[in-house]
């Protein structure tokens, strides 16, 4: 469909209907291309049965009679009281208290979450999806359904009704075989698979992180029910959806998802924007603000450029759909135009296909109260919608350039592990730390690399780990606390390094096996030839001796001694590049990004100048040089 930009627009009850001509036409002048409807199951089905679709099919005519585009996004989350009520959909914690349905601002209108393992929640959300297709499937102006708003397995511990442990206990038996089996590899002791129940808390690792793969598993199962439903109605218009904040950034344990599996879902693949820079503790006071007021914003914006890059490993097809018009809440700082330019350009700069504002009109309900809006309460232009609508001039004066514009291939890549990933979060998970928690060394590991291999004009691809073979497709590569590494992984690690590879690493690859139980020794698999280096575990973050950098084969391995994601240390850079071979692309006296791609047979450059003041880049391979002015975002081709 070539490149897209819209808006979400409406969620029952907001905006009113006396809003909806004038918006859509207001959303047109700005040059956006759809609306998103996000429908509400508890909304549209009141009454068993009985479905009830006015407001939708008046905007689809609206929409029609102004040439606006639509996105059709389910919210199945919000279950109707009857499902509750009648049929006991409710979730129950693994400590077997019942989880109240309750009203959330994303989920104003209440029933958050049934427990969708339940038959009869499966059974009445798939006949819900259904009757909406084919009721709107023949429109025209419909471009995609999207499938499930933020697919992640939250609260901590997805379900464990009835129906859900019955599931897992499946899954144990299909991977197991014998409780026997799962005895041995588990260190248990269990009489039956009957028996085995989710874990009440974090302190077994082993038994934790294997109930929570399982839940991430039917996180993605969830997509598939409703493609399903979807594609018995309609089968040929493209599916969607977004995980809000990805991988990289969740709590693994208690709001996460595998952005891996469910990307496998869909056609196109999506994630929201933060908008807090750093750790988020409390929304309704931010501690980081994500604007050019954060102090720390040097250090700290190079989030949005990861996100989109870890997208780009994952699908061909990628886009942002929650891209934040404006600040969480009324007590942050509006976003600025500069704000809004050099997160659209450096987007579209790593390769999105889409964009989605969230969203056209501030929030009026609940705890979004006066979050979010592109334009005034009152409809009226802002310094941020001039910038929407001067983005998409620039893009319409040039139809050509955003529409097939790919990526080049980065200049290194950063390995994400989710089994790692979950580990590092257990191993410093206490009371105190139960909810919320985005801050521990496998999150800063891989959020400190990247952000140092960006500020440092370096442009980066994530490979997931389980592709980790593409690492021969670069010429170095990261591994960021990765202590779920296996035997072949290690063995693809060596072969890459003796092909001419070079490898960072962070202490500890393969320090956990597959039960996460601790190896006698570090590094496991024959690494320490890799790596000449023979370790027992870090204590204060830091192991007694010096970093070895080791010719192996043709290629380079480093083994740091500390965890240099963690904390950035002077000279770390340069090193980097000195041991990779990297030369810099451009020269600049600032922070300044360029990302570099093809379109049409182009070579384009998106060219990002950070800095609050003019300054010159310099373009050796160009043989240019280009005057850009405070926090201006250009693009050149040739």
């Amino acid at each position: 469909m070539g490149f897209l930009f819209g808006t979400q627009y409406y969620r029952y009850p907001t905006p009113s209907p006396e809003y909806w001509e004038r918006d859509i036409e207001k959303a047109r002048d700005l040059g956006l291309d759809f609306i998103q409807l996000r429908p509400q199951w508890r909304v549209h089905e009141r009454r068993e049965g009985v479905y009830e679709w006015d407001d939708l099919d008046r905007l689809f005519g609206i929409c029609r009679e102004k040439g606006m585009k639509i996105i059709f996004k389910f919210l199945l989350e919000t279950g109707p009281e009857w499902l509750f009520d009648r049929y006991r959909a409710f979730r129950v914690a693994p400590d077997g208290r019942v989880l109240t349905p309750y009203s959330n601002g994303s989920y104003y209108v209440g029933g958050m979450i049934p427990c969708f393992d339940h038959p009869v929640v499966r059974e009445r959300a798939a006949a819900f999806v259904k009757e909406a297709v084919k009721r709107y499937a023949g429109a025209g102006h419909l471009i995609y359904w999207h499938l499930w708003n933020e697919p992640r397995n939250r609260p901590y511990g997805e379900c464990a009704c009835e129906h859900s442990v019955k599931l897992y206990r499946e899954w144990l038996r299909e991977r197991f075989k014998s409780v026997e089996k799962y005895n041995k590899r588990m260190g248990l002791s269990e009489g039956a698979f009957e028996e085995i129940k989710p874990p009440v808390n974090y302190a077994n690792f082993s038994t934790t992180a294997l109930w929570k793969e399982w839940c991430r598993g039917r996180v993605a199962e969830r997509l598939r029910l409703v493609a399903a439903a979807i594609r018995a109605m309609d089968k040929k218009r493209p599916l969607m959806t977004h995980v809000g904040m990805c991988s990289l950034l969740q709590d693994i344990l208690n709001d996460g998802s595998d952005d891996y599996q469910n990307a496998k879902e869909t056609d196109v693949y999506g994630c929201s924007y933060v908008t807090w820079a750093g750790e988020c503790l409390s929304f309704a006071r931010l501690e980081r603000d994500a604007t050019f007021t954060d102090r720390e914003w040097r250090r700290n914006v190079f989030i949005y450029s990861m996100q989109t890059d870890w997208l780009r490993g994952l699908k061909k097809d990628f886009w942002v759909n929650e891209f934040y018009a404006n600040a969480w809440s009324m007590e942050s700082p509006d976003f600025t135009a500069e704000d809004i330019r050099l997160r659209l350009y450096e987007a579209a700069g790593n390769g999105v296909q889409g964009v989605n504002l969230w969203q056209f009109r501030p929030e009026k309900l609940c705890n979004e109260s006066g979050a979010f809006g592109i334009v005034n309460p009152d409809g009226t232009d802002t310094p941020r919608s001039l910038e929407v609508r001067a983005f998409n001039d620039f893009r319409k004066a040039h139809p050509d350039l955003l529409e097939g514009y790919k990526k080049d291939k980065g200049d290194i890549a950063i390995v994400y592990d989710a089994e790692s990933d979950m580990i590092s979060r257990l191993e410093e998970t206490d009371a105190s730390n139960e909810g919320n928690r985005v801050s521990y060394r496998y999150k800063n590991s891989i959020k400190g690399w990247y952000g140092l291999l960006w500020r440092n004009r370096m442009n980066i691809d994530f490979i997931p780990s389980q592709e980790f073979e593409r690492i021969r497709e670069y010429r170095a590569v990261v591994l960021p606390y990765m202590t779920r590494m296996n035997e072949k992984q290690a063995g693809a690690l060596k072969a890459y390094v003796s092909g001419g590879g070079v490898v960072f690493a962070d202490p500890c690859p393969g320090m956990r096996d597959e039960r996460n139980f601790l190896r006698d020794a570090l590094p496991p698999f024959g690494l320490e030839e890799l790596f000449k280096v023979r370790h027992g575990l870090p204590k204060l973050g830091k192991l007694g001796f010096k970093t070895p950098v080791n010719r192996y084969g043709k290629g380079i391995a480093v083994y740091f001694n500390r965890f240099p994601g963690e904390r950035e240390e002077p000279g770390l850079a340069a090193f980097v590049k000195k041991t990779m071979g990297f030369r810099d692309f451009f020269r600049a006296p600032g922070l300044v990004a360029v990302k570099r791609g093809k379109s049409g047979g182009r070579e384009v450059l998106f060219v990002l100048n950070y800095e609050n003041r003019a300054l010159t880049v310099d373009l050796p391979a160009w043989k240019r040089k280009i005057r850009m002015a405070k926090r201006e975002a250009g693009v050149l081709w040739r």
